[in-house]
């Protein structure tokens, strides 16, 4: 577009104006000296034809100085000039109010005014009253202008009641909102930008019920008035207060029940841990980040599982509720017992759990308590004695197992809820029991019960009150102790004491008890008719006034003896004088110890023997015959008691007569019965006055055992009684350890795991063991037997011939084939001998076989395996424990060059490596471990060396013994060698990545060349050397850099012909030359006779020669094969680096064509879009109906375009420019942005955080907030968000608008992507927006603006680094 220019009059428009002259608003075009060149005709019509500079113009028209400055001002501020409210007179002089606009011409230079009447009420009305929400008018006295119906609603109060009447201040009933209310009203009229847009206010209506409201309030464009939303939220804010309220309570519960709440976002893993939380594990509120991995350390191993088991199932979904006892490891490292109660409080459409929610509870004195309280409960219940527990009214609620035994009950509930009392026959007896436990707190008392078969019992019962602290009682506390035994024990003993007596007196032996000097206490019948007297004249007498005084004396005496012997029974016979030789007593003293131990008198008993004590002469006589008897032979009375036995006796024995006489026989001879039967069959026998014989087992003194024979008759007297026991015995120790030992040889042969066979002298078979069946698959002994011996062998003549060698040497062993009953046959290694008699006499052949065949199949084996060793490709060797070789295979000769074993057995192992030290080491090792692996280096016999590999192990025996050394070896001289040429690579492989990093690095290539030739000289250790190019016209080359050349050179600076030798080779075939291969070689300048070694590579690019890297070698005079391929290598390098080089270049200047032609692009493109934004204002003016939608859509789409050009411009700013962050004021960038949309409903409340970014941050905010205006309709509500969050600045852009589906929320941020829910764009905005935001260290995404509900907004959420 060309400049301005004055027309030839004021009505002659330039031609792009001329569109104007059709429009019912009226237009003034000045130019940068604010001369008026144009005016369009509606303003001619209606005002006249204002000539001259602005002021001029303007005055004109009618208006004053300020409406002057204002348009002045406002064209100094910009290129727009924002709406406002001026008063014009038009021709007739009637004053018009009018709104003035103004923008920058499209061309660039001076100004487009603008001018149009002040709606009146009628339009405001209109817009007003379908706002949706109740909405007026301002004017400014404050004085309701327009009202709509919603409003009507709010106040109460009718249009007409409202409209001109009422102000603002009439519904604001608290004082102090009234005062910031009007404050807001001037200040908006003075300083706009400076007074709140937002803000909350109590608002009374007709009735004086108060609703709180939120308003949204700005200015008119262009005029005084100001237009409310007012926004009941009184329920919304009574749900928040409430909410408020309960969150207090819960709070103030938890605290009072001391748990910690916790709330878990599983989306993205943030746990909410209260101080609670943290001050019940023994640590600082907020002394951790509490996560799902760093929570789970802290609980106890075992318990670990189960709480994150529990923990999955409820992000996944599968479970609701999660209720968990577990110990957690407190700061202290003490373990504490924690109650966790979790559920899931939100999910998303899936059902995928969002968040969840629960409670910590420190349970761990709980813990402690209900261990207690266990412990006394197993305590209660196993109380052997019976324990009830009642209410106070009697009633129980407790019994133990001891309680319901004592009653012969089993199940509790038969005694539960029961009165106390019924358990007992004596109800009033119960009653004492229970006042006296009324009046006193406490009674014991014995009560008779009755169980449930109907028996009664006897109980010892004590009842308690159990109180509280404060000593009320609790409940009733019985403990019952069945004493029923015990009292009939008392009434037995008195039943016992008087039966005693009765005996006693009954009895027909004396029983008398004494003093220990010797006065009687009581002496019973039997003793009185002895003595001739009455039994109670006896009482208190002494013995001395009873016996002659060598009898007092005697007794006395043994009563002294057997007092002082506490425990101990005294037996004595007594000779008292009297007719037919007197009578005599046998007497038995027992000592009574009272209670502290102290013997005060003596239970007697004394039994009339005079007739044993005659018998007994008699039995002398018989004694003497007896002696002479060599079995044992002894005579007991009816108890058992010893009254005879003769010498053999006495040997057997080992006492003497005079010491057995009288003593029990079983004290003398104890005697252990070989039968269990035996015992009652001796009874039995004696019994029936007969002769039992059989043989018993004796045990002496010092331990020795015998086998005594013996032979038990019954004696009986004149009148048929019993009379006694005769014993007759005899040792048969040595018959009974010979048949023990035949039986242990018989039972060793039949369990013997060798197969045995006995035949006779004719070779049948007469005894065959249970291992000998077996082997020969016999099943019982009585088929083999009488069968002849030969069956059991597969050669029966060989059988022949063995049993005739057995026959004629006494002896015959080897292996033979035997065969089984199946006829299948084994080998079997067999041993014969003939069995003698003591004097010689053969009397049978015995033969001990062995199956052998797993012994052949290891033979075998063993054979197998010591060739596939002897045979092996792998040497293997055999030592002993100290090193000298016993085994070796051929491999191993052959690896160490030896042609015979015997060159190497017995040698030590040391003498066949290179270092003996280190095998020495290793031996020792191998000992110590026993296992040793490693590389070794050997020595051959010719002194040659190679690597081997060494595997050795120390052999132990079954039991762990060490035996040997074996050693397996593999020569791997060759995997040595190519590990060496691996080593070479890789020393070429690392210098070429060093020469090909240092060529990357640089972009000149002059540069280039000369770090290259560096670092070739320095790597590979060489003197010097240069790099010649070759000139674009291929004929000559040119020294390009040159290094460290020997003294007395001077390289030529330029090839003139590379087509001449030796040049042609390297500059034109692209072979290297090398001086080892061509002696004459000279460097290019070199003039002495003696040439230096060196190397002459081409560089190579594309298949193509472009020089030649030229070097001369260092002190080894001659370059290795290694230098030769790394040299060629780098001289490939040197040309792809080249190559590169000149590529960047070429890319560098292609880059700055393309931004030129874009920048022209882009400015010639604006300037189209200027006139193009400038028609189509026009035409959107004038248009109605469908015309004006067309003409809006083509609006659209030439914005849409300059945003594609926009974007694509940032989008090379991005990539071309580097990103200096710094500090950037975050508020003014959303302010500014916000201006751009000033039509839309935003919400913002503001922010004092700076963020680190560049220039370049506006584009993000323009690209969210545009998306969310663009995309939702003009009804969409859009809200700010800043809050910081540690380093972090997070920023969160929210609207009401059509949302976006979860499908698309991953790819709404990649370029070209669909952006919103079913619409979609060119997908570049949000693509730049993403760019910017991790370019400056921050995230973006989108998130739904309600949970789980797309449909009701989208919002994005950003984090940028704080500054």
């Amino acid at each position: 577009m060309t400049p301005i220019k004055p027309p030839g009059t004021l009505c002659e428009a330039p031609p792009e104006y001329r569109v104007l002259d059709s429009f019912d608003d009226w237009y003034l075009l000045i130019d940068e000296d604010h001369d008026v060149i144009w005016a369009n005709s509606a303003l001619r019509r209606i005002f006249g034809v204002p000539e001259g500079e602005l002021r001029q113009a303007v005055r004109a028209l009618g208006g004053d100085g300020d409406l002057v400055a204002r348009i002045l001002a406002a064209l100094g501020d910009g290129g727009e000039i924002p709406e406002f409210e001026c008063r014009i007179r038009d021709l007739e002089g009637e004053e018009r109010r009018c709104l003035c606009s103004g923008r920058k011409a499209p061309s660039g230079e001076g100004w487009l005014l603008r001018f149009r009447d002040v709606p009146d009420a009628g339009d405001y009305e209109k817009i007003v009253e379908y706002t949706g929400t109740a909405t007026i008018l301002i004017e400014d006295d404050g004085i309701i202008s327009v009202a709509n119906t919603e409003f009507e609603r709010l106040s109460g109060y009718r249009r007409h009641e409202l409209v001109g009447v009422k102000r603002l201040t009439d519904f604001v009933p608290r004082t102090d909102e009234l005062r910031r209310i009007i404050g807001y009203h001037a200040l908006r009229r003075s300083d706009p930008a400076a007074a709140p847009k937002n803000y909350t206010f109590s608002f009374a209506d007709r009735s004086g019920n108060v609703h709180t409201v939120e308003v949204t309030i700005g200015m008119v464009p262009g005029t005084n008035r100001s237009v409310m939303s007012l926004l009941d939220v009184t329920g919304r804010r009574r749900a928040e207060q409430a909410l408020q309220k309960s969150e207090e309570r819960l709070i103030l519960a938890l605290s009072a029940a001391n748990d910690g709440l916790v709330d878990w976002d599983v989306g993205t893993g943030t746990i909410f841990y209260s101080p609670r939380c943290f001050t019940m594990l023994g640590h600082e509120p907020g002394a951790f980040v509490p996560t799902v991995s760093s929570l789970l350390s802290l609980v106890h191993p075992e318990d670990r599982d189960r709480v994150e088991e529990a923990l999955t199932a409820m992000a996944t979904g599968e479970r609701d509720r999660f209720e968990m006892e577990f110990r957690a490891r407190s700061a202290s490292g003490k373990w504490i017992y924690v109650l966790d109660r979790l559920q899931v409080v939100s999910r998303d459409t899936d059902g995928t759990p969002l968040r969840i929610a629960g409670t910590h509870s420190d349970i761990t004195e709980r813990k402690s308590a209900e261990r207690e309280l266990l412990i006394r409960d197993m305590a209660m219940e196993s109380s052997l004695s019976a324990i009830a527990v009642a209410d106070l009214d009697g009633r129980l609620t407790y019994a133990n197992r001891a309680l319901l035994e004592m009653g012969g009950l089993t199940d509790p509930t038969e005694v539960l809820g029961r009165h106390i009392a019924e358990f007992w026959v004596e109800p009033r007896r119960v009653e004492e029991v229970l006042r006296t436990l009324a009046e006193r707190g406490r009674c014991t008392g014995e009560l008779v019960g009755r169980r449930a078969d109907g028996t009664e019992f006897t109980a010892h019962v004590t009842l308690n009150f159990v109180t509280e602290r404060s000593g009320d009682p609790i409940c009733i506390m019985a403990t019952a102790i069945d004493i029923t035994e015990k009292r009939r024990m008392e009434e037995a003993l008195r039943e016992s004491e008087e039966r005693y007596r009765t005996l006693a007196e009954a009895a027909p032996d004396i029983i008398f008890l004494v003093g220990t000097k010797g006065d009687v206490f009581y002496v019973n019948s039997a003793g009185s008719r002895l003595l001739g007297v009455e039994p109670e004249s006896l009482r208190k007498k002494n013995l001395r006034d009873l016996f002659p005084p060598a009898i007092a004396e005697r007794w006395l005496a043994m009563l002294r003896k057997a007092a002082e012997s506490a425990g101990e029974f005294f037996t004595e016979e007594t000779l008292l004088p009297g007719d037919d030789g007197g009578t005599w007593l046998e007497t038995r003293l027992i000592p009574m110890t009272g209670r502290d131990g102290t013997v005060r008198s003596l239970l007697g008993i004394s039994r009339d023997v005079t007739d044993r004590k005659r018998d007994e002469g008699r039995l002398r006589f018989q004694a003497l015959v007896l002696d002479q008897v060599e079995d044992a032979v002894t005579a007991l009375d009816t108890g058992q008691r010893i009254t005879y036995m003769n010498r053999a006796a006495e040997r057997l024995f080992d006492v003497p007569l005079s010491e057995a006489v009288g003593r029990p026989e079983s004290e003398l001879f104890p005697c252990e019965w070989l039968h269990t039967d035996d015992e009652e069959r001796v009874k039995r026998v004696l019994q029936s006055s007969g002769t039992w014989r059989g043989v018993l087992l004796h045990r002496k003194k010092d331990g020795e055992t015998m086998f005594i024979d013996a032979t038990i008759s019954a004696l009986t007297g004149e009148d048929g009684r019993s009379a006694g026991t005769l014993c007759s015995l005899r040792d048969v120790t040595a018959q009974k350890r010979a048949e023990l030992e035949l039986r242990i040889k018989d039972m060793a042969i039949a369990s013997s795991l060798d197969a045995i066979t006995l035949a006779d002298l004719d070779g049948r078979i007469i005894y065959v063991n249970r291992a000998s069946l077996a082997v020969h698959g016999w099943e019982r002994e009585e088929e083999a037997v009488g069968k002849p011996a030969s069956m059991f062998l597969a050669d029966p003549e060989k059988a022949k011939w063995v049993g005739e060698e057995v026959l004629r040497n006494g002896s015959w062993s080897g292996e033979m084939e035997a065969r089984r009953r199946d006829g299948t046959t084994f080998p079997m290694q067999l041993a014969l001998s003939v069995v003698t008699d003591e004097s010689g006499r053969p009397l049978c052949v015995m033969g001990s076989g062995i199956d052998i065949t797993k012994r052949k199949q290891a033979e075998q084996e063993l054979r197998i395996r010591d060739m596939a060793m002897a045979s092996s490709l792998s040497a293997f060797t055999i030592a002993s424990l100290d090193g000298r070789l016993t085994y070796v295979n051929q491999a191993f000769l052959s690896m160490w060059g030896c042609t015979s074993a015997t060159e190497v057995l017995g040698r030590s192992v040391m003498e066949f490596w290179q270092d003996r030290e280190e095998a020495a080491n290793a031996l020792q090792t191998l000992r110590d471990t026993g296992r040793y692996i490693n590389e070794r280096i050997g020595r051959r016999r010719d002194g040659t060396e190679f690597y081997v590999r060494f595997s050795g192990n120390l052999v132990r025996s079954d039991v762990g013994v060490p035996i040997c050394l074996t050693a397996s070896l593999a020569d791997i001289t060759d995997l040595k060698r190519a590990e060496a040429e691996v080593q070479a690579h890789n020393r070429e492989l690392s210098a070429l990545n060093q020469i090909i990093g240092v060529s990357m690095s640089a972009t000149d290539i002059n540069e280039t060349l000369e770090e290259v030739l560096a670092a070739t000289l320095a790597l590979l250790d060489l003197q010097g050397g240069g790099i010649y190019l070759i000139e674009p016209e291929r004929r000559s080359a040119r020294l390009v850099c040159v290094q460290d050349l020997p003294e007395g050179f001077s390289p030529e600076p330029c090839i003139p012909d590379i087509t001449v030798p030796p040049y042609a080779e390297v500059l034109v075939a692209g072979e290297p030359l090398f001086f080892d291969d061509h002696p004459h070689l000279r460097y290019p300048g070199e003039e002495s006779e003696t040439p230096h070694p060196y190397a002459s590579i081409p560089i190579v690019a594309h298949e193509k020669v472009i020089g030649a890297l030229n070097v001369i070698c260092g002190e080894r005079n001659r370059f290795t094969d290694a230098d030769r391929s790394l040299l060629t290598a780098i001289g490939r390098a040197v040309g792809s680096s080249i190559e590169r080089t000149l590529l960047i270049r070429q890319l560098e200047t292609a880059e700055r064509e393309a931004n030129l032609y874009l920048d022209i692009l882009s400015h010639d493109i604006r300037n189209a879009e200027n006139i193009s934004s400038l028609y189509a204002d026009i035409l959107i003016d004038m248009l109605e109906g469908d015309a004006k939608d067309y003409a809006q859509k083509i609006r659209s789409s030439i914005r849409k375009s300059i945003g594609i050009l926009r974007n694509v411009s940032t989008i090379r700013r991005i990539h071309h420019e580097s990103a200096t962050l710094a500090p950037v004021d975050l508020d003014r960038v959303i302010r500014d942005e916000l201006r751009i949309f000033s039509g839309s409903r935003i919400h913002y409340s503001g922010t004092d955080l700076a963020v680190m970014a560049d220039p370049l941050l506006p584009e993000v905010f323009t690209n969210l907030i545009g998306n969310a205006v663009k995309f939702g309709g003009p009804a969409v509500e859009v809200a700010i968000r800043v809050e910081e969050s540690g380093g972090d600045v997070r920023v969160s852009i929210e609207d009401t608008g059509p949302g976006i589906p979860d499908g698309m929320k991953e790819t709404i941020f990649t370029r070209f992507g669909k952006n919103r829910n079913r619409k979609s764009g060119q997908g570049l905005g949000l693509s730049i927006t993403r760019m910017l935001v991790e370019r400056y260290g921050g995230r973006v995404r989108v998130d739904d603006r309600v949970p789980g509900h797309p449909e009701c907004g989208a919002a994005f959420r950003l984090t940028l680094k704080k500054a």
